[in-house]
């Protein structure tokens, strides 16, 4: 699917110009290349990054997995909406999000209210293959998926997080790119495209 393709793009009621000083944020499960395209589009608008996963990190000096070790997915969420309002308090800029930010109400709040979100979607089977692949890479595990990635299992987690999400993503989404056949530079032009709409 090339980045021109109809299919690839849509964009929700509250879309507003990728020329504006409204953030943009990046939404989607893990896998769908919300790190890997936001600084590519960071550069094409000449906007700062912000990888939240990152900044939350920073700030806690631990990990991600240690967070989740440590405090339990609901601390490792306080810690989450800190970090974005942290990030938002520059609001010309690109922030990739983590996959689970949207379970907090504080945080949609504050997605809806001050950025442009744009979910970046693809069917789960096309995400575990990224994981794998990326785990291989990179060798940090994913919290909520685990340490020894399984294919199989992997796939079944992701399908039940993108059940529990997928109404949050939607409602949220000023744009929303099926990123399952693109380059992450073809994704990077299709937000633009479409926020630009």
């Amino acid at each position: 699917m090339s980045s021109d393709s109809a299919g690839a793009i849509s964009a929700g009621a509250s879309s507003a110009g990728a020329s504006s000083t409204r953030a943009i944020a990046l939404i989607g499960l893990s896998g769908s290349g919300k790190s890997t395209v936001g600084p590519l589009l960071a550069d094409r608008l000449g906007r700062n990054f912000v990888d939240l996963d990152h900044l939350v990190a920073s700030e806690a000096r631990m990990s991600i997995p240690a967070i989740f070790d440590r405090l339990g997915e609901g601390g490792f969420r306080e810690l989450e909406v800190e970090a974005l309002e942290s990030a938002l308090a520059e609001s010309d800029i690109v922030i990739s999000t983590g996959g689970g930010v949207v379970t907090s109400g504080l945080a949609r709040n504050l997605l809806s209210s001050q950025t442009n979100p744009v979910w970046l979607a693809a069917d789960p089977s096309v995400l575990v293959t990224r994981l794998v692949e990326g785990l291989a890479d990179e060798g940090e595990p994913r919290p909520l998926l685990g340490e020894d990635v399984d294919a199989e299992k992997a796939e079944i987690a992701l399908r039940r997080l993108l059940a529990e999400r997928e109404a949050w993503y939607s409602e949220l989404a000023a744009a929303t790119v099926d990123v399952t056949d693109l380059s992450p530079n073809a994704v990077a032009e299709a937000i633009l495209e479409k926020l630009d709409d």
